[in-house]
């Protein structure tokens, strides 16, 4: 198995481990060839809690229960933290300006971060280790960015968190159909979630702030706002970091709508092209087609 490398982005890490009850998952997963760029773990440290501190509240919170969800998270966090890399030794190795140089080479226009430094690792793996890397993030934009990159200079493969979890089915004969598909729809929940508390907030945003003076003042917010929420009410993602990137453009006009888009951002990166689904249409099509097509096993192949 570990010939099989995998290079894990945030957003599939913070949700395997928001997932992945009695360490279900960790145990398959420690089986892999796995790493993980120094900056991605950083994301993931300052991102890992924010969905389970929420939903605890700020009001009354339940302190036992506070430290038993930490204390399970950080045992996880303790395996991702030991496959994480150091940044700086692919710099003394290839130069200062490696990263700069996978900038360019990719004609990535954005600022440098976990996935664009991932893209750089993984270049580096396929060179040096000889392997075919195969790079799951759910940052759908970020995938778009990169895959040609993948493609062209054969490293490997972008994939998603389903095609993480349909590996660690097929690689183990014990896990069943039934547990494939519970940990699918633990996947569509955590994003589900994140949807339908965005919209909320956005609606009461909506129904306290904009009023008559508003609309007059400021006419094109209210009324991009408005289509965000019926793109989130009917769970299309379509080109809906346009609506980010509009909010950030405007942000001295809406801090306060930024400020809340920011703290769902994951509900941004579902963003699609065209050419494929959304990851939620992705893990319905998939979990519905448990039991009719057959993902085979190595025993499934015996006579």
């Amino acid at each position: 198995m570990n010939s099989i490398c995998c290079l894990l982005d945030a957003c599939t890490v913070i949700n395997l481990i928001h997932i992945d009850d009695n360490d279900f998952l960790l145990k398959k997963i420690k089986k892999l060839d796995v790493y993980i760029n120094d900056s991605v773990f950083t994301e993931i440290r300052n991102n890992v809690y924010v969905k389970p501190w929420r939903e605890l509240g700020s009001n009354h919170i339940d302190k036992a229960k506070r430290e038993e969800i930490k204390k399970e998270i950080e045992q996880k966090l303790t395996f991702y933290r030991g496959k994480k890399n150091n940044n700086q030794d692919l710099l003394d190795d290839l130069g200062d300006d490696y990263f700069d140089r996978i900038k360019s080479l990719t004609n990535y226009t954005k600022r440098k971060n976990g996935e664009l430094y991932s893209t750089g690792q993984a270049l580096f793996l396929s060179r040096n280790n000889f392997k075919n890397v195969s790079f799951y993030t759910d940052d759908y934009p970020a995938k778009n960015d990169f895959a040609d990159f993948f493609h062209d200079q054969q490293i490997g493969q972008i994939r998603d968190s389903v095609d993480f979890i349909i590996l660690l089915y097929w690689l183990d004969e014990n896990f069943t159909d039934d547990q494939l598909k519970n940990k699918l729809n633990e996947l569509y929940s955590q994003y589900a979630t994140e949807v339908v508390l965005l919209k909320k907030k956005l609606q009461k945003f909506r129904s306290e702030k904009i009023d008559a003076q508003f609309l007059k003042s400021k006419k094109e917010i209210a009324l991009k706002l408005n289509e965000l929420i019926r793109q989130l009410d009917i769970y299309e993602f379509n080109e809906i970091m346009e609506y980010y990137n509009f909010f950030v453009g405007k942000k001295s006009k809406c801090n306060d709508i930024l400020n809340i888009l920011q703290e769902y951002f994951s509900v941004f990166e579902l963003d699609n092209n065209q050419k494929e689904d959304s990851l939620l249409i992705k893990i319905k099509k998939v979990s519905a087609d448990i039991g009719k097509v057959k993902i085979l096993k190595l025993n499934d192949l015996i006579n």
